[in-house]
C-alpha cells in the first residue's frame, strides 16, 4: 500500500496557488513557459500535449489488451521524457524557495553540487531537494514515486517482453518491489503508477490553462526585472484568451 494509491490532486492545485501567492511575476513567467523569442511550430509541449490526448482516445477504444498495454507503456515512456513535466514544478517550487523563474530550473550553477540534471533520474532527485526546501517534500515523493526508469529503459531499448500480466526485463537492472530486486514486474504495479503520471501530467496541463485564462485584462504586478533585480512594475499582458505576455510598466 502506498501513500499515493488515493492521490489527492489538490497539492497540484496548492502548488500552483502558494507559488502565485510567493511571486506573481515569477509565476506568471511559469505559465508562459518563457523562452526567449521563437517563431511558431516549436512548442513542444504543444505536441506532447496533442499526442497524450490522441494515444488517450486511441485505449478508449475497443483495441486488443495488448495493444492497449503498449500504448499506455508508450505514453508513460513518453511524459518521464518531457522536460516540462518537471520544469514546470520545478519552477513552481523555486519560486516559493524566494528565487527566480529559471528557462532551465536545473541547469547545474544554479547548485552548490554544480552536478548538471539532464535525464530524468537526476531532474527527480532536484525536485526532491527544491521541495524539501520549500518544505512540501510530498512533490519530490511523488515524482519519486512516478518515475521507475527500469521500466522505461527496457521498453524504449526494446529490451521487455509482456508474458501473463507482466513486464519481464530481458536486460537491465531490476525493480525493488517488496523489498526484492525482481525483473518481473507484474502490470498492476507499474500501472499504477502509468496512470498517475498520466492524470499528474493532465492535471498540471489543465492548471496552466486554467490560471492563465483567469487573467482577462492587462494587470500591473511588482517584478524583479530591472538590472539590479530590484522590484519595478510589471504589465502582466492579457485579453479574452488570456495571459499572453509580459512587458515592463518603465
Amino acid at each position: 500500500m502506498s501513500k499515493f494509491d488515493d492521490f489527492n490532486f489538490v497539492l497540484l492545485k496548492d502548488l500552483f496557488e502558494m507559488a502565485k501567492d510567493k511571486d506573481e511575476f515569477e509565476f506568471c513567467c511559469t505559465l508562459l513557459r518563457v523562452r526567449g523569442l521563437e517563431s511558431a511550430g516549436w512548442d513542444t509541449l504543444e505536441e506532447s500535449h496533442s499526442l497524450i490526448n490522441n494515444i488517450i482516445t486511441m485505449m478508449s477504444a475497443p483495441i486488443d489488451t495488448l495493444f492497449r498495454i503498449r500504448l499506455s507503456l508508450l505514453l508513460y515512456c513518453h511524459i518521464t521524457e518531457m522536460d516540462d513535466f518537471y520544469k514546470i514544478i520545478g519552477n513552481l517550487l523555486w519560486i516559493l524557495t524566494g528565487k527566480r523563474y529559471c528557462m532551465d530550473p536545473f541547469y547545474y550553477t544554479l547548485y552548490p553540487d554544480r552536478k548538471a540534471a539532464n535525464n530524468p533520474e537526476s531532474k527527480v532527485k532536484r525536485i526532491k531537494e527544491i521541495s524539501s526546501e520549500a518544505n512540501i517534500p510530498l512533490v519530490g515523493e511523488l515524482y519519486e514515486y512516478l518515475l521507475v526508469r527500469q521500466v522505461r529503459n527496457a521498453f524504449f531499448h526494446s529490451d521487455y517482453t509482456l508474458f501473463n500480466n507482466e513486464f519481464h526485463i530481458v536486460n537491465g537492472e531490476g525493480v525493488l518491489i517488496d523489498g526484492i530486486i525482481t525483473k518481473v514486474v507484474p502490470l498492476d504495479w507499474i500501472f499504477s503508477r502509468i496512470e498517475l503520471m498520466v492524470n499528474v501530467m493532465i492535471e498540471i496541463l489543465r492548471l496552466l490553462r486554467l490560471h492563465r485564462e483567469s487573467y482577462i485584462e492587462d494587470k500591473i504586478v511588482k517584478g524583479r526585472m530591472s538590472y539590479n533585480e530590484s522590484y519595478v512594475d510589471i504589465v502582466l499582458m492579457a485579453d479574452e484568451t488570456g495571459l499572453y505576455g509580459i512587458r515592463s510598466n518603465n
